[in-house]
């Protein structure tokens, strides 16, 4: 999977000349626009208008139209200064005006009458109120991205001080390699990890059919970095809530660089909340995260001398980093082994049964086991190959009291070890006054070694990163042309690779056969020799198969900017073409382990009866599979032309209107390998398999259709061509301090990659566990799993009757792209100390968004017939029927082919030849979105930058169905609701030293100790996550059950009422033993009976996680060694307060669980807590 450098270079020149000639769709780039006037305040048409960066020297050349405006986009960020010049008036030169990330600014120029040779110059800054555009958002200038206290130097992570954006990514995982998670943003109700992220103006997302961030640059390659968290500009899609700009710096006339060295040590380091927990020293932590940067023009002494002409900038940062990652996990007791489990009891103590499957019988209805005598399975009851699968497991070394045994009993603490390369390349060419040149070269690489919080083997049987390997390798090319005074063209072409693979090396080369499993079987298996994956119900899986794959991005882009009196005029289209392969390798064994085999009932879980241990190690596996996984090599396509207009109606009126188009062209997969949806009314060929004579009559229909097949498109859905995008806002200054600001507009959202479904190019053999309907299990089944053998691809050679017997997931072909319609209203108020406050309702409407739901559900009258709580029995969908299918070939390796009879809630459903069919892409999700956001901002005053936000929202979500029979949608909280968020930056240069407020007159030395001393202040507050309602099975949610006092800090801690009730299938209410233990006279939850209408998850608004400030502190000193040169010392503080957070750990919701409603923190994995106090020490060097 590795990728040559030369060739990729190649690579990219092909395609930007093969590529058809686009036009440009995300800008990172400023506009200055304007009027120019007389004293009088009339206009003056042909004056000479020149925009010039202060830093290249490089000069814009434009003149005002007949009514006096004029217009210069494409300007990149930085400092710039205009002038402009008519005949019988003075020259007038503005300098100090800062252009920021995707800003427009309007600047008037007033000409006092005089000759051409006078010369009038006005320093100005920036105005504060924004009067061009009704766009929210919060722009990060390049002082705050390299001064504020960043945890990890990663600035895509700055997005936490912004109004209306919630990060709900690992906390822990904030570094600039950790590409998925610090992509998990919601900003303004937009869907989680669904934004749109622009590097320089290109996409910057890594996988197809995600929104993860494919390149982080380093923090001193960064010119700013702004957020659009409302944007009703057309040029800008593909997204659910926000477009997160980051532009990177440029070479100037004046050479320029850094060399840095930031540090972490154990001994500065807190220790970590689960260390303290069982009295554990602290990990062995290190970090060094260092680099340096060159920038300048490009000199070749006698040969080419670059100044105003050609610039370079060259980054290259590393990382080291050992973190230590304490946790606690569950391992079975080492007397499990020998089948003792005498002392398996409860979280209250109370003992657990388990009961042998062997002596299963039908009690008055209800089907009943036999316990173990003294609770220990005989010796020659325990499967040789279970028991030695089990023993790759560590003995346990800790207890945790009020949990159930063998629960949280081994504490882990093995460091992650990551590695991390960093480059960035950029040349900038002016040619002429006309034409500018951009090629940028970018590049990354991670390596990781880490357990992830998920295991604890060191060796074969491990799971986690072991390793994990990120490339990023990325080109652009830019040009801009100044065609005319009003016309100016943009247009660029980039692509990207993005390589990702997680392994588990360990496990590559074991033999099976060292477990006891027959070599018959081992030959079989697919893929080279692997220890396979085991899993169970209440201890973490061992085992790990290789996964991974390659998106290769190209994309091409320019667009055509004219200025038309009194309004400019944007018009483009966006191309990109995505190619994503899979190289996902098969699961050649894969088993798992439950309860379910020796719980008393076997239709009915029990928090007092049952092991999972126990039933595996009667060679009983609750499931498992084995599969041939397709390395698919898939395509896609994206168009968006779009045009925009900004018309400045009058000098206090400004409208904003666009419409944009998208096309997302479903993924098509090279050779066909692909289904395309589901024909409901297609005759199966299993029909005439039946006997007739047996079930005379009895024909099915249905089955999967395939792409590219029988004249089916080779799409996996349709193009949805309706994906107009209307966009419309207002700016509107009340006065010179006082703006009105409102928009409206619609995004399209970039379809996830739930369209490649490839039943039939991949199989999976299912374990058929039993051959009575789950009331006794096949005997010794670990010893023979698959006793039909196999099942091999067979591509869409079976036509309908492919992957009969089992699940399987469909794709709606008539799949609608989901949108999201934008608003927001709102006013900005100037106030003195150049300061200004913004108070904006900000809202947004999610529609047809992306679901999932059954199609293969049983029928409302039996479902009726057998639910308790509409006046059914149980029994009745459990009884076994005759089974049609029975030794039918097309079913081989499930249950359907060795079982002669089978449920009838089995066989009593629409397509009863398969055992489930989920549609994906049902577009049956909706989501309602309001907020309130006041935000108050201090713009570089007296060494002071201040940025605060309160934000006060609601997120509703709607997801399926309560009722699937009676469609009874449902709609609850979103699962990253968080009602209320404060936040504040601050970075204040302490007034000391010469020209300040103290010691403003001090001599050198007196004024380099006391001066240049810097404080910087990152805070932030939410409300926790919504608390997931219980999961397993139906149930009512009958009373708040919230307590009114919740202590986080105890060592168990009680989120919730834990008293629930259980609905029998004999229509009797039960409460749980453990809810009468806790004195529960009543209950808040009631588990419904079998059969009852089940819901998908939902979250409570009343109950949520536990939250709290952070602070983030530094302190800098920066001494100047001369005019040029300096060195900067800082002192970073990230979690100041030390405070233990684990907001993303949800309790324990089973309700037949004796810890139903509890979290331990203690046994909190350091995945869903945050870092414990952390000092880092840095050095930098500045020329």
């Amino acid at each position: 999977m590795g990728l040559r450098r030369n060739g990729f270079v190649f690579g990219f020149f092909l395609f930007s000349l093969l590529l058809p000639v686009g036009l440009r769709a995300q800008g990172v780039q400023a506009t200055l626009k304007g009027r120019v006037t007389d004293s009088s305040g009339a206009v003056v048409p042909g004056a000479k208008i020149a925009v010039t960066n202060t830093g290249t020297n490089v000069a814009f050349n434009t003149a005002t139209d007949s009514a006096g405006l004029y217009s210069v986009p494409f300007l990149n960020p930085g400092s710039y200064s205009i002038s402009a010049e008519a005949s019988g008036f003075k020259k007038l030169v503005r300098q100090d005006l800062v252009l920021s990330v995707d800003q427009t600014l309007e600047v008037d120029l007033a000409l006092e009458v005089g000759a051409l040779s006078e010369q009038l110059t006005v320093t100005g800054e920036a105005p504060l109120l924004e009067t061009a555009k009704a766009d929210r958002g919060t722009l990060v200038d390049q002082e705050s991205v390299a001064e504020l206290p960043l945890n990890g130097r990663n600035p895509f992570m700055l997005a936490k001080i912004v109004a209306g954006v919630n990060f709900n990514g690992t906390v822990i995982y904030q570094r600039p390699f950790d590409n998925g998670a610090i992509a998990q943003w919601t900003i303004n109700g937009g869907l989680y990890e669904s934004n749109e992220f622009l590097l320089d103006g290109a996409p910057n997302n890594a996988e197809a059919g995600t929104n993860n961030i494919a390149y982080v640059p380093p923090v001193d390659a960064v010119q700013e970095f702004k957020i659009q968290t409302n944007s009703y500009d057309a040029q800008y899609g593909h997204t659910s809530g926000g477009i997160v700009n980051v532009s990177l710096k440029t070479g100037t006339n004046t050479p320029h660089g850094t060399v840095y060295e930031y540090a972490r040590r154990k001994g500065w380091d807190a220790n970590s909340f689960q260390n303290n927990a069982v009295g554990a020293p602290k990990g062995d932590h290190y970090l060094d995260q260092y680099g340096g940067q060159i920038a300048g023009p490009v000199y070749i002494p006698k040969i080419y001398n670059g100044r105003n002409r050609t610039f370079f900038l060259f980054d290259l940062e590393k990382y080291r980093e050992n973190t230590p990652r304490p946790y606690t996990l569950s391992v079975p007791a080492p007397e499990f082994s020998s089948g003792n489990f005498t002392k398996l009891v409860d979280g209250s103590n109370q003992a657990i049964t388990i009961f042998d499957p062997a002596t299963g019988q039908n009690v008055n209805g209800t089907w009943t086991r036999q316990p173990f005598p003294n609770n220990t399975i005989p010796a020659n009851r325990i499967n040789p190959i279970a028991k030695a699968i089990i023993g790759y497991y560590p003995a346990p070394n800790t207890t945790t009291p009020g949990q159930p045994y063998s629960q949280n009993n081994l504490y882990f603490d093995a460091p992650d070890k990551d590695s991390f390369y960093n480059e960035v390349v950029k040349i900038d060419q002016q040619i002429g006054s006309r034409n500018h040149l951009s090629f940028r070269e970018i590049r990354s690489n991670r390596l990781e070694m880490g357990y992830d919080g998920s295991n604890a083997i060191i060796g074969v049987g491990q799971e986690g990163s072991l390793p994990e390997i990120r490339t990023n390798d990325s080109l652009g090319l830019e040009w801009v042309g100044i065609i005319s005074s009003q016309i100016v063209i943009d247009a660029r072409v980039s692509f990207a690779r993005y390589l990702g693979e997680d392994r588990g090396d360990a496990n590559a080369g074991f033999d099976l056969t060292k477990l006891g499993f027959p070599s018959s079987l081992v030959n079989s298996l697919p893929g080279g020799p692997f220890f396979g994956t085991y899993s169970f119900s209440n201890y973490f899986q061992m085992g790990q198969y290789p996964t991974g794959d390659i998106t290769n991005t190209g994309s091409a882009a320019a667009s055509l900017n004219w200025n038309v009196r009194n309004h400019t005029i944007k018009a483009g289209v966006d191309l990109r073409d995505i190619q994503y392969i899979t190289q996902n390798f098969s699961t050649a064994l894969s088993l798992s382990g439950s309860p379910q085999w020796t719980q008393q009932n076997y239709a009915l879980a029990d928090p007092l009866s049952g092991n999972d241990i126990a039933s595996w190690l009667l060679g009983t596996p609750s499931g498992g599979s084995s599969g041939y996984n397709l390395l698919g090599l898939y395509q896609e396509h994206y168009y968006a032309p779009w045009v925009q207009d900004d018309w400045r109606i009058t000098p206090r009126l400004s409208l904003n209107l666009g419409l944009r188009w998208d096309f997302n062209v479903p993924p098509v997969e090279r050779f066909n390998r692909m289904n395309r949806g589901f024909s409901p009314t297609e005759a199966n060929p299993v029909s005439q398999l039946v006997n007739q004579q047996q079930f005379p009559g009895y024909t099915v229909a249905g089955g999967l259709l395939f792409a590219g097949v029988n004249g089916q498109p080779r799409t996996a859905a349709d193009t949805y061509n309706k994906a107009i995008q209307p966009r419309a806002g207002a700016a509107y200054k009340v006065s010179e301090k006082f703006v009105l600001r409102g928009g409206w507009g619609r995004y399209y959202i970039n379809p996830t990659n739930t369209y490649i479904q490839s039943n039939g190019f991949s199989t999976s053999t299912p374990l058929v566990t039993s051959n009575d309907g789950g009331r006794t299990p096949i005997p010794n089944l670990i010893n023979n799993p698959f006793p039909s053998g196999l099942l091999l691809p067979g591509g869409a050679s079976l036509g309908a009757a492919t992957f009969v017997g089992q699940s399987v997931t469909v794709v709606n072909p008539k799949f609608i792209l989901p949108n999201v319609d934008q608003f927001s209203f709102g006013v900005q108020y100037e106030l003195p100390g150049h300061s200004k406050v913004d108070a904006s309702y900000v809202g947004s409407r999610g529609n047809n968004l992306e679901s999932t739901q059954s199609m293969n559900f049983i029928p409302l009258s039996l479902r009726q017939q057998c639910d308790a709580w509409e006046g059914g029995t149980a029994s009745y969908c459990q009884a076994l029927i005759p089974n049609p299918f029975y030794q039918s070939a097309p079913f081989s390796g499930t249950s359907y082919y060795t079982s002669p009879t089978l449920a009838r809630a089995t066989l009593t459903v629409p397509y009863p030849q398969f055992s489930g069919i989920t549609l994906a892409k049902a577009n049956a999700a909706h989501s309602w979105y309001n907020s309130a956001q006041i935000g108050y901002e201090v713009r570089a005053r007296n060494g002071l930058t201040l940025v605060a936000d309160w934000t006060m929202s609601k997120q509703i979500f709607q997801n399926g169905y309560n009722d699937i029979q009676q469609l009874v949608p449902e709609r609850s909280i979103y699962r990253y609701d968080q009602p209320e968020s404060v936040k504040a930056t601050v970075v204040y240069q302490l007034p000391f030293g010469r020209g300040h407020k103290f010691f403003g007159s001090s001599g050198r030395l007196v004024s380099r100790l006391v001066g240049g001393w810097e404080t910087n202040v990152l805070f932030g507050y939410h409300s926790g996550i919504p608390w997931a309602y219980p999961s397993s099975g139906s149930f009512i949610y009958v009373k708040n059950a919230k307590l009114p006092n919740i202590n986080w800090h105890a060592p168990i801690v009680q989120v919730v009422q834990p008293c629930v009730a259980q609905w029998n299938t004999n229509g009797t209410i039960t409460m749980q033993s453990f809810s009468t233990r806790a004195g529960c006279t009543s209950y808040n939850f009631l588990s419904e009976p079998l059969y009852a209408p089940a819901a998908e998850p939902a979250y409570s608004g009343q109950i949520r996680s536990m939250s709290a400030p952070n602070f983030d502190f530094s302190l800098n000193k920066t001494t100047r060694i001369n005019e040029r040169a300096g060195v900067q010392f800082r002192a970073e503080v990230f979690n100041l307060c030390n405070k233990f957070i684990f907001y993303q750990q949800q309790t324990n919701n089973s309700l037949t669980s004796s810890s139903f409603g509890t979290v331990v923190p203690a046994n909190v994995s350091s995945n869903n807590g945050n870092q414990p106090r952390v000092i880092q020490l840095s050095v930098k060097f500045n020329f």
